[in-house]
């Protein structure tokens, strides 16, 4: 197959599902909806995309391919083979329904899976980011998830974090596009995975077990860093990634974030530092995994962007103004100028003024009770 259904073809046919699948599970399914717009709720990646389903059995994801190989069919084959066999429980239900969803004339095939009720792992940082221990956690989660696979001869081959969710019972992964079976020895890989997460020199001729080695330092280097410093997150997160990008790959020494990181006073951070920047000028295949466990917590003091300094044992005397207001006999401080203080080392002059605005309406909220 070579000229797939355009991605606004599929959200249009998809809109009745009674019609334009032969799933008796789905052909009963509700499509989820947007509720600003109406439209199906989607996820686009570069060679498919994916629609939310729910039926009396569950929820479903969809898998619509824009472009994929000819042999789908045979090659997911292979692939549910290969992970049923592995008996590991990272893996989701999946089924490839061949000649499945009608779309303007023509039957194609889908990728039906039963969908994650985890979070996508940004998701899940961004939500516990004060929570250094479970950071640390899942890093070390992820680092054992690839060498369960790499002893079943198995790589996932995208190891990003919109492919990895994290759920009450455990990691989850979804997408298996890219995936490396035994059976799949000697061709080459079908997709390059996520920049910001793979080898600055993988080809399509990187294509076996290790696959996943350095995926999963840049992904276990950026969580125990975020639970060391959690403003890393603003300023080196963005869309496509956690905390680094291709550029940090092909030049570590020029890079901005790894300086920052070998400057953090924590050993441990160090030691995967020096192990990620070592693997760049590895070969794909041969990165190092860490020879130690990930500790629990972090070794250096973790602190939040807006603890500027540590607190101190006796408080800072604050000026009284002339004539200072009261309730009763009790003396009334004014808690927005030790908010200024701390807000003002990260974004002075903006706190300044924000701590004069809240200081001055503070004052009038006082004095009009004490009426």
């Amino acid at each position: 197959m070579s000229d797939w259904p355009a991605p606004t073809e599929y959200t249009i046919a998809v809109q009745n599902p009674h019609v334009c699948f032969r799933d008796p599970e789905l052909k009963s399914a509700i499509v989820q909806r947007t509720v600003s717009t109406g439209m199906p709720k989607v996820w686009t990646g570069n060679f498919a995309q994916v629609y939310e389903l729910r039926t009396a059995t569950g929820r479903w994801a969809v898998k619509c391919f824009t472009r994929s190989a000819a042999d789908i069919q045979a090659r997911y084959a292979k692939i549910a083979a290969a992970i049923s066999r592995s008996r590991l429980p990272y893996f989701l239900d999946f089924e490839c329904l061949d000649r499945e969803m009608l779309v303007n004339g023509a039957r194609w095939p889908v990728l039906k899976m039963r969908w994650s009720e985890g979070q996508p792992l940004d998701q899940f940082v961004e939500a516990n980011l004060a929570r250094p221990r479970a950071l640390l956690a899942t890093a070390s989660r992820l680092f054992q998830l690839v060498k369960d696979l790499e002893r079943r001869k198995l790589a996932h081959g995208d190891l990003q974090h919109g492919n990895i969710m994290i759920a009450e019972s455990g990691v989850e992964l979804v997408d298996y596009d890219g995936m490396f079976v035994p059976a799949f020895a000697g061709t080459g890989a079908p997709e390059a995975g996520l920049p910001s997460y793979q080898h600055p020199q993988r080809s399509t001729d990187d294509y076996a077990v290790g696959l996943d080695r350095f995926s999963v330092l840049v992904i276990g280097t950026a969580l125990y860093a975020l639970s060391v410093d959690p403003s890393l997150r603003t300023e080196f997160g963005a869309r496509d990634n956690l905390l680094f990008t291709g550029d940090d790959f092909r030049n570590p020494a020029a890079s901005k974030l790894i300086q920052r990181l070998s400057a953090l006073e924590d050993p441990q951070l160090r030691s995967l530092v020096e192990t990620l920047t070592a693997a760049c000028a590895s070969r794909p295949l041969e990165v190092p995994l860490p020879d130690r466990p990930i500790s629990g917590q972090p070794l250096a003091r973790h602190r939040f962007w807006w603890v500027s300094q540590p607190t101190p044992t006796t408080p800072p005397r604050i000026a009284q103004s002339p004539t200072p207001t009261t309730i009763g006999t009790r003396p009334i401080g004014n808690p927005f100028r030790a908010l200024g203080a701390a807000l003002r080392s990260r974004f002075d002059p903006a706190a300044a003024a924000l701590e004069r605005t809240l200081s001055r309406r503070f004052r009038i909220r006082v004095m009009l009770r004490s009426r």
